[in-house]
């Protein structure tokens, strides 16, 4: 017969062995697991988005920056309405 492996949790740096606890207590870690797991993909997730928008953010301003400047160098006219 194969030994199962221990798993081991920390609480208040006090370690306990998961397959020594109630039905209960293994729900909550399951949930407590599941839920790490959630984060964790959540902030790859947010991390991704938060560049995609560092990059949008910069491609505006750059764009913007050279959309002015031809606006400024061809336009003959003040408070003229332009729509793009």
């Amino acid at each position: 017969m194969e030994k199962i492996q221990p798993v081991m949790v920390t609480i208040n740096d006090q370690e306990f062995d998961m397959h020594e606890q109630s039905s209960e207590a293994k729900l909550h870690y399951m949930q407590v697991v599941s839920l790490r797991q959630e984060i964790n993909k959540l902030t790859r997730q947010i991390e991704n988005l938060q560049a995609s928008l560092s990059f949008r953010e910069q491609a505006l301003a750059e764009n913007i920056k050279t959309v002015k400047s031809t606006i400024d160098s061809t336009s003959y006219f003040t408070n003229e309405v332009l729509v793009g």
